[in-house]
């Protein structure tokens, strides 16, 4: 990882440009590396021969904290679970308004603040206290069912225990009276079944499904980061790339030197 310094191949093409469908510096790179740059139809920047193989790059310009954004590629690779941020957020939120007596006041507090966050706006901060949540209701769902009993079902002629929040699930289902000697227990079964989410279920998950979408991009496509004044630097490495935060629905990745 080293900066290759701006030659005479390309001292005539600036560093910026303001045509639709190129990004800053595509066209200056294209220059110095011989070959084109491919616009906006095409699912990456340009294409050039090293030793012997042809690869694939996109070309970006890091803002203020090294991080970049990676546009059409990087929706369509958040795409995939973006449903679970949405589903995951408003889980916090309902939980917060409607179960206030569940949570004690610093857990009522960090729920609280999801009530207007967007799943396209997570700063690296939202996205720490999200986790945070994650683990947070991760312990109560854990505690919650732990006070719950079994009850005995009989299914294809077989007798078994199964937890009260289960058959509960199966009364609704079929359409079956739930044990009135139970009913007292219906509000933690309304909420074990709003904490009924893979992230809460497996804190862990939140986090590295985002780290994935460094392999999900990068796979195929490498980067070749550009600065006015230093050059440009291949990035093949695609270890030095992490998940940074989402902004318009954009995953933003930031480059580790």
């Amino acid at each position: 990882m080293s900066w290759i310094a701006w030659s005479e191949k390309s001292k005539d093409i600036p560093f910026k440009t303001n045509k639709t469908g190129e990004g800053d510096c595509e066209l200056k790179v294209a220059c110095e590396l011989g070959t084109c740059n491919l616009g906006q139809n095409s699912p990456y920047d340009i294409e050039i021969e090293l030793d012997g193989k042809k690869k694939k790059y996109d070309v970006k310009k890091l803002d203020t904290q090294n991080d970049f954004n990676t546009g059409k590629e990087g929706r369509d690779a958040l795409r995939r679970i973006k449903h679970l941020h949405t589903s995951l957020i408003d889980s916090v939120a309902e939980l917060s308004a409607n179960h206030i007596n569940v949570f004690t006041r610093d857990e009522i507090t960090l729920l609280s603040q999801f009530t207007k966050v967007s799943p396209d706006e997570l700063a690296v901060g939202t996205l720490n206290k999200l986790r945070n949540v994650c683990e947070m209701l991760h312990c109560k769902e854990k505690s919650l069912r732990s006070t719950l009993p079994t009850i005995q079902f009989t299914s294809l002629s077989q007798i078994m225990d199964i937890p009260i929040d289960i058959y509960h699930g199966i009364c609704k289902k079929l359409g079956l009276p739930f044990p009135t000697e139970y009913s007292h227990l219906e509000e933690t079964i309304h909420i074990l079944r709003k904490m009924d989410h893979v992230y809460i279920l497996n804190p862990a998950l939140f986090t590295s499904e985002l780290d994935r979408l460094v392999d999900n991009i990068f796979a195929d496509v490498k980067l070749i980061i550009v600065d006015e004044e230093k050059g440009y630097m291949f990035i093949e490495d695609s270890t030095k790339i992490k998940f940074y935060r989402i902004t318009r629905g954009n995953p933003r990745f930031k480059v580790m030197f």
